[in-house]
């Protein structure tokens, strides 16, 4: 399972809306002919094949060296992709969290709460941490299902956020971090099927890893409605495609419950007490001043 993210997770960021993790799943027999395929589409639409696959790049950021001013060009590209995802034996399997509906859940509106010490600072991608549980124990599900069959997790190197997909990786690794017989049960799954996980270098990622960047961008600009604005340059397209491959046609935010579940009620009542604090030692302090 080749892992991507599009959004930024962290609880200290209030601009960006939502947060989407993907993983898209290439079986190991199926994979150099994939890789093969992705960059004959990259030398058909004038792109360097020895240069890492960006949508936001390519897309929508227009001051990139390889943003694609011309809408025919950009066009092009949209329908190769389209074709590409609609015929290679892929998997995908997309996680995605509100901001807004997180930080309410747990009562840190205040962003100089996670300024304030090391222990808060720890938990500023505590969503990210959870979807990325999310798809690590959906992928051990997946695997279950076929005879014989072991995994791994390939991802791209972030440096400060790989902590928080190893932090991830361990905690699916240990059946004794749940609570609910369900969770309990696939997390026993994922050390059975799972056999690592790895990092790679961004400047010289795998195609899968560039194909999960192209799915979960896509999925962003679904998420936040801006597809229409892309009409033109025909995205809406591979848009099209990768809803089919999902499970009701459709991205499933993760409800709180469920990241209550994941994370543990025990972490999310010290967040919210030791947010509660700090908020109550603040006032204090700052009347104190006046």
């Amino acid at each position: 399972m080749y892992l991507d993210e599009s959004g930024i997770a962290s609880l200290t960021d209030r601009q960006s809306k939502n947060f989407i993790l993907t993983g898209v799943i290439i079986n190991d027999n199926d994979y150099a002919q994939i890789s093969a395929y992705f960059n004959y589409i990259k030398i058909k639409n004038n792109l360097n094949v020895d240069i890492p696959f960006h949508a936001y790049d390519l897309f929508g950021n227009q001051g990139h060296s390889l943003y694609l001013s011309s809408n025919l060009v950009a066009s092009n590209l949209a329908k190769s992709l389209a074709e590409f995802l609609d015929i290679i034996p892929i998997k995908i399997f997309c996680s995605s969290f509100k901001k807004e509906e997180l930080i309410k859940f747990l009562t840190t509106e205040d962003v100089s709460y996670f300024k304030n010490s090391q222990e808060a600072w720890k938990d500023i991608d505590i969503g990210y941490e959870a979807v990325a549980a999310k798809l690590f124990l959906s992928f051990g599900k997946y695997l279950n299902q076929k005879a014989n069959a072991v995994g791994k997790i390939i991802t791209e190197s972030r440096r400060e956020s790989d902590i928080y997909i190893l932090k991830s990786y361990l905690r699916c690794k240990n059946k004794d971090m749940f609570q609910t017989k369900r969770l309990i049960a696939n997390s026993e799954i994922f050390e059975k099927k799972i056999s690592g996980i790895g990092f790679e270098n961004k400047k010289s990622l795998s195609c899968g890893l560039q194909i999960a960047d192209l799915v979960s961008y896509i999925g962003l600009l679904s998420l936040e409605r801006k597809l229409s604005r892309h009409q033109a340059r025909e995205i809406p397209k591979i848009w099209n495609i990768i809803r089919t491959m999902l499970d009701k046609n459709k991205i499933h935010p993760m409800g709180m419950a469920e990241f209550r579940n994941i994370v543990s009620s025990e972490r999310v009542n010290k967040i919210t007490n030791n947010y509660k604090e700090y908020i109550e030692e603040k006032e204090d302090r700052e009347e104190g001043g006046v």
